[in-house]
């Protein structure tokens, strides 16, 4: 009877020794608890550098992936930062909660539940093979945070730039072919070259062209012509690009043209399809056909 007794009090002296000494297991070895399951683990840390602050905008390398490793998203799939607004606030154990005092430069680790980023963030339910419960790994870098003023002004900046440099570009274009014209107060290019005799394309009207895209060094990447049947919509809705808003309001029906297109008038930074890049100057050779 007091072995027994004494075998039960050392149990518990040991246990309250293992808790008085913090050696109670930790959920993720290395990593720091930050409430609502979410677990940090800071790598380099850059002193100097800019801090993420409330109001933030931060652009970041990111890969999430399950704990044992397997990546589910990464940024280096779209070929850039991916932005993080730090104010968004979708669930209690969010990311942002540690990313918040990080500064440029900087590099960590994050432990959150997999359930609340699917479904707060993502809104959509979990992948096949992530089970209920689990949770996911953030790998992340800071790779710059500014002011939503300041993107702004940066991207203005930017465009600007690419403005001047795609004009240079179009202008010795035009130079090497032989080609006399000048841009509209937008910046495209109407190179007329059949007069129509047929009625006025005008806004809010269904017109019908035929057409054929290139880029500027002639690589194609749609035709109308290749499918036998000219594209309708109505003029300056906004449902076209810019510039051929603007090009075909130019034409009367049976006019054949050209327009160059600088990427500000077109698709600007993104991608669209294998042909058009960010920032690319298109060339359409379009001819109207119809103004209902």
């Amino acid at each position: 009877m007091f072995k027994k007794m004494k075998s039960i009090s050392l149990l518990a002296i040991s246990a309250l020794v293992l808790v008085s000494c913090g050696g109670e297991p930790q959920k993720y070895e290395g990593y720091t608890d930050m409430g609502n399951n979410l677990y940090v683990k800071y790598y380099s840390q850059n002193a100097e550098g800019r801090k993420v602050a409330m109001g933030d905008r931060v652009q970041l390398n990111l890969e999430y992936k399950t704990t044992g490793d397997s990546v589910l998203w990464t940024s280096a799939g779209i070929g850039r930062p991916f932005l993080l607004n730090s104010e968004d606030k979708f669930y209690k154990g969010y990311i942002m909660e540690a990313i918040l005092g990080m500064a440029e430069g900087d590099s960590a680790s994050l432990i959150t539940s997999a359930d609340s980023f699917y479904t707060y963030v993502l809104q959509q339910p979990l992948p096949q093979g992530l089970a209920v419960g689990s949770d996911l790994k953030f790998d992340l870098k800071i790779v710059q945070t500014r002011t939503t003023e300041e993107l702004q002004a940066e991207f203005m900046k930017k465009e600007e730039e690419q403005a001047v440099k795609e004009d240079e570009i179009i202008k010795k274009y035009l130079a090497d072919n032989g080609i006399t014209a000048e841009p509209s107060i937008s910046g495209l290019y109407y190179i007329e070259e059949v007069k129509g005799k047929g009625p006025k394309a005008e806004a809010g009207k269904m017109v019908s062209v035929h057409y054929e895209g290139t880029l500027l060094d002639g690589t194609k990447f749609d035709s109308s012509y290749d499918r036998g049947e000219p594209i309708e919509f109505p003029l300056g809705t906004g449902s076209v690009i810019k510039g051929w808003d603007e090009g075909i309001s130019n034409m009367n029906v049976g006019t054949k043209a050209t327009l160059i297109i600088p990427s500000f008038l077109a698709y600007g930074n993104q991608q669209r399809g294998p042909v058009i890049a960010p920032y690319s100057i298109l060339k359409f050779k379009v001819e109207l056909v119809d103004v209902k």
